[in-house]
C-alpha cells in the first residue's frame, strides 16, 4: 500500500510518499519540497497573504498530480503553525478543499510536538530525551523519560518568524538585531527545572535548519558517510558555523552546497534557536534525526 503525507508548514510545503508493508512498517520512496513562506507576513499581521495562499494552492495542485501518477489512494494533509495561527485559516482551508480536494488536518501545538517526537523516537530509540522540532513558525519541545512524555511545549520561535521580526530587509542581521533576537529567544525558552529534565537526557532534534548545519559541518570536515541521521553536533561547532555565516550575505549563503536557497534567509535565526536551547538547558551536543513529524503522523 502507498500513503502520501503533505506537510503544510510556515516556510515550506512538503510531500513524502511512503510504501507501507504488511507489518505496518513503512519506507519513504519520494520526497518533494517547495518554499511557499505562508508565515512570512506574521511579523506584521496574523493573516495569510493572497500571494502565499495562491502559491500554496499551486504547489498542492502539483503534488496532487504527483500523487495521481503514483496511484496513491490515501493522502494525509496536515497544517502546522502558520495555518494554525492565521486569522483567515478557515478561508484558506476551504479554498484548498475546493480547488485541490485535500482536507487539511490542522495540528495543535501539542499534537505537532507529539507526532514529531513519535517519529524521532521510533528511529533513534533514546529513552531519556529532550526533543525539539524547529520549523518556520514554531519550536516544539518534548521532554520524555523512559519513553514516557513528561512535558510538551510549543513556542513561537520558528526560524522564518524570527527572521521576519529581527532581520533587516536584505535578510542580514546587525549585531544589535542579533542581540535583540537572542534576548527574545532566551526569554521564551523554558528552564531545566520547569521541564523536569532527567540528568541523563540526550538532546535530539529535527528540522531543516538542523539538517543544513549538520550537512555543512560534514562537508567542511570531509565526513565520509552521506547520512545525517544520528549525526552529532557540538555546541561549539554550531557557534562556529553561526560566526562564519554571519560574515556572509544571503546570496553567498544560498550558494553553499549544504544550504540551499530556500534555507539561506532563515538559517541564522534557526541556528540561534538551536544554540540557545543547548546553552540555556546545558547540552553539549545535539543528535540529528531525519525522521519526525511526517513519520509520526503516519505512525499515529
Amino acid at each position: 500500500m502507498k500513503v502520501a503525507v503533505i506537510d503544510i508548514g510556515s516556510n515550506t510545503i512538503k510531500l513524502v510518499n511512503y510504501r507501507i508493508r504488511q507489518d505496518n512498517s513503512f519506507t519513504a520512496y519520494q520526497q518533494e519540497s517547495t518554499k511557499v513562506k505562508l508565515g512570512e507576513s506574521f511579523a506584521n499581521m496574523c493573516s495569510l497573504t493572497e500571494e502565499s495562499m495562491t502559491k500554496a494552492i499551486d504547489t498542492l495542485l502539483l503534488y496532487r498530480d504527483i500523487i495521481k501518477l503514483e496511484s496513491i489512494g490515501r493522502v494525509i494533509c496536515i497544517g502546522t503553525s502558520a495555518v494554525r495561527e492565521a486569522q483567515n485559516s478557515a478561508y484558506f482551508i476551504q479554498q484548498v478543499r475546493r480547488k485541490t480536494g485535500f482536507r487539511i488536518k490542522v495540528l495543535s501545538g501539542d499534537e505537532e510536538a507529539y507526532c514529531s517526537y513519535l517519529g524521532t523516537s521510533m528511529s533513534t530509540n533514546i529513552p531519556n530525551i529532550l526533543f525539539f522540532d524547529l520549523g518556520g513558525g514554531s519550536l516544539e519541545l518534548v521532554c520524555a523519560e523512559n519513553f514516557n512524555i513528561k512535558k510538551i511545549e510549543s513556542l513561537p520561535l520558528g526560524s522564518l518568524r524570527l527572521s521576519q521580526i529581527f532581520s533587516r530587509k536584505d535578510g542580514s542581521f546587525t549585531t544589535k538585531d542579533n542581540d535583540r533576537m537572542l534576548e527574545h529567544i532566551n526569554s521564551l525558552l523554558p528552564t531545566k527545572k520547569s521541564l523536569e529534565l532527567n540528568i541523563d537526557s540526550i538532546l535530539a532534534g529535527v528540522g531543516g535548519t538542523l539538517r543544513a548545519i549538520a550537512k555543512y559541518d560534514q562537508e567542511s570536515k570531509g565526513y565520509p558517510f552521506p547520512r545525517l541521521h544520528n549525526y552529532r553536533l557540538s555546541a561549539n561547532t554550531i557557534e562556529s558555523i553561526i560566526n562564519k555565516l554571519n560574515y556572509l550575505k544571503i546570496g553567498e549563503i544560498s550558494r553553499l552546497c549544504s544550504i540551499d536557497s530556500s534555507r539561506a534567509e532563515t538559517i541564522i535565526a534557526g541556528s540561534a534557536v538551536i544554540l540557545c536551547v543547548m546553552k540555556k538547558l546545558d547540552f553539549q551536543e545535539v543528535v540529528v534525526s531525519e525522521h519526525g513529524l511526517r513519520e509520526g503522523v503516519l505512525a499515529a
